[in-house]
């Protein structure tokens, strides 16, 4: 297979096809005659992409066809080693060269992205990827240890790209000039071109998604061009979103650097900080006023009539875990039981969580614009009051009590008032909000579960974290306390 090409993507197709060979990889792999549906794999490639801004997806492409992929995020707490979480070969081309291929190629990629070495996982029992590795140049790294949720024996391997020179004599990548995390003069010149004028000393900003400058008048958000694509969806939405709900949009593209292509998006700065997720430090009186300006806004966003090009960015497919029908939070709960081979969700909170879902709504509206994220974290307010609403990258058609959730669940110790204000301003119950919040919330939980027990690499403390926080949900039920 001496055409095949290994390229960076973003494209969904790409990825709905990675998904599928992972899922029939694996059930070759494991002597399985049934391979996993889309629904159930692409999650496992999508976690890996949305989960830092670094992360990306290498795909082989055979005359345009998806055969083989590499999904690859940062080790935590070192952002010089990249992971491959997953790396997958379509049955159908195995022994043609495709993984030889993709592995020859990776370094490359990487280095421009930043990385200066690269790790991942192998059961010792596969002796087919145990070869492939180390035909590649990948050594041991450690002792082979059980697998903490299959048992199995897992032998990590390493490879320095100063180890990867290949028998043909190709070079070895050439070191990254430029760390995307300290490179401030990227986002000046960017705002330099936005403002047609230097924007003067820029910071930085915290952002789990992103890397965020910030000047005196201008913001710029960047990520590495093969991350998630939900930047995209911001940008397609900005020019057309009510004015005076968000940041104006100043400018947005494609930026190249000595390490790769970056994306960005840059904004007029609205005055203000934001009040953080729970509200600390806020006393009742501000929350109140604070909600009572985020729920005027969200109704100019929710009586908003988007037009097609926006309509059409909205209506994408979204995989938000939110709240969508009564069949499909049972259906969760049904995967989450079947998942849960090692019986790590007591009973009764599985019986409480179907008790939530049972007496849930039949279906839930997708005919509203929604921001799906507003919790406190992407508002900002000067003086006690609210002047924007930021982060529309998971904006979607839902409805009203999408939102409500967000801005009631994360209050901190205001749930209270903030619950009070958005009944009275909606006209709505407080016993209804409780129970529409409480579902969606159980939503979020058990998608979040579900995901953690896919990802057999999931570290044993964050399903115990995402097993109490359902747990609590369902047996203390805050939302009715």
């Amino acid at each position: 297979m001496s055409d095949v090409r290994v390229r960076p993507t973003t494209h969904e197709r790409h990825i709905d096809e990675a998904a599928r060979i992972w899922a029939e990889a694996t059930a070759a792999r494991d002597g399985d005659t049934e391979v996993a549906p889309l629904r159930l794999a692409r999650p496992l490639i999508q976690a890996v992409l949305d989960g830092t801004p670094r992360s990306l997806l290498l795909v082989a492409l055979d005359g345009g066809r998806v055969v083989g992929f590499a999904a690859v995020e940062p080790v935590p707490a070192d952002g010089s080693t990249a992971e491959i979480r997953y790396l997958g070969v379509e049955p159908g081309a195995w022994g043609r060269g495709v993984g030889r291929q993709l592995l020859r190629a990776a370094p490359a990629h990487l280095a421009a992205a930043g990385f200066a070495r690269a790790e991942l996982g192998v059961y010792v029992d596969n002796p087919r990827a145990v070869s492939l590795y180390e035909a590649a140049g990948w050594l041991p790294h450690g002792e082979a240890v059980p697998h903490p949720r299959s048992g199995r024996l897992e032998q990590r391997y390493r490879l320095d790209w100063d180890d990867s020179r290949q028998d043909a004599g190709e070079a070895t990548p050439p070191p990254p000039t430029t760390d995307l995390r300290q490179a401030d003069d990227v986002a000046h010149a960017i705002a330099a071109t936005a403002l047609g004028r230097d924007p003067g000393p820029m910071t930085t900003a915290d952002s789990l998604s992103h890397h965020v400058y910030l000047g005196a008048d201008v913001v710029v958000k960047i990520i590495h061009a093969a991350g998630h694509l939900r930047l995209d969806r911001e940008i397609a939405l900005a020019p057309h979103l009510p004015a005076g709900i968000t940041a104006p949009l100043l400018d947005s593209g494609l930026h190249e650097l000595a390490t790769g292509e970056v994306r960005y998006a840059c904004y007029a700065r609205v005055p203000g900080v934001t009040p953080g997720m729970g509200l600390s430090g806020v006393d009742e009186a501000t929350a109140r006023r604070l909600a009572e300006d985020a729920v005027q806004r969200l109704h100019r966003l929710h009586g908003w009539t988007p037009g097609a090009d926006a309509r059409r960015t909205l209506g994408e497919t979204l995989d938000h875990g939110g709240f969508v029908s009564r069949d499909a939070l049972l259906a969760e709960v049904e995967k989450l039981a079947a998942l849960d081979r090692d019986g790590i969700v007591a009973r009764r909170v599985l019986d409480g969580v179907t008790a939530m879902a049972r007496d849930a709504p039949s279906l839930a509206r997708a005919d509203v614009p929604v921001h799906a994220d507003c919790h406190w974290g992407n508002w900002l307010a000067r003086d006690r009051r609210v002047t924007a609403l930021l982060d529309f990258e998971w904006a979607r058609l839902g409805e009203p009590m999408d939102d409500w959730f967000f801005l009631i669940r994360f209050s901190g110790p205001h749930r209270e008032a903030v619950l009070d204000v958005v009944a009275g301003a909606t006209e709505t119950s407080p016993a209804t909000l409780r129970q529409e919040c409480e579902v969606r919330e159980a939503s979020y939980l058990l998608s979040d579960l579900r995901v953690a027990l896919q990802r057999p690499d999931t570290p044993a403390q964050v399903v115990a974290e995402n097993v109490r926080d359902l747990e609590e949900l369902v047996v203390d039920r805050p939302w009715w306390r």
